[in-house]
């Protein structure tokens, strides 16, 4: 479900919407969606024979940009796991 979405469930404007998440929780609603994205990514990373490449297409991302998103998100220095 869409920020905007859930503002008119709500009955109130979307950026009414983003001013109280960034008040509540000190961020911006698109840190939880980039934090869910990182969290799904890692599980597919650490449980299938996939390629980076192949996992940042599938969130259509760049998978020459991908790393830095994940180091951006994570701060881990670039070492994405990779399934054993």
């Amino acid at each position: 479900m869409s920020l905007k979405q859930i503002a008119s469930e709500l009955a109130i404007s979307h950026k009414h919407l983003i001013d109280v998440i960034q008040h509540e929780f000190g961020r911006h609603p698109s840190y939880f969606y980039d934090f869910r994205i990182i969290r799904v990514i890692k599980e597919i990373l650490l449980k299938e024979e996939v390629s980076i490449a192949e996992v940042a297409r599938k969130f259509s991302y760049d998978p020459s940009n991908f790393s830095k998103f994940f180091k951006r998100q994570t701060g881990d220095p670039g070492k994405l796991p990779q399934a054993k």
